[in-house]
């Protein structure tokens, strides 16, 4: 997922900062806050066949096909199909 400064456009050019419970990006090129990154905190399904199994352990062609079959879901929640998407192109 590319980070992009809506101040001057650039992508992926910014530094990270911890300011109390958040770590925050700024870019490097105008010094402007662009957003809070997420925490390194593993996704894990609650719901279904594989409940209280975390993405990044989810490995085998089966478990794969469901997250596939999953990511089609009409109502799954953006992040995690993003999620579910950058898990399965890594795997």
């Amino acid at each position: 997922m590319d980070i992009t400064c809506q101040k001057c456009g650039s992508v992926n050019d910014y530094t990270e900062r911890q300011a109390g419970p958040h770590t925050s990006a700024y870019c490097n090129c105008c010094d402007s806050y662009i957003k809070h990154l997420p925490k390194d905190k593993p996704f894990t399904l609650h719901f279904g066949k594989y409940k209280d199994r975390e993405l990044n352990s989810m490995t085998s062609d089966d478990e794969l096909k469901y997250l596939i079959w999953l990511s089609q879901a009409p109502k799954l929640k953006a992040k995690l199909k993003q999620a579910i998407d950058d898990h399965v192109k890594r795997s």
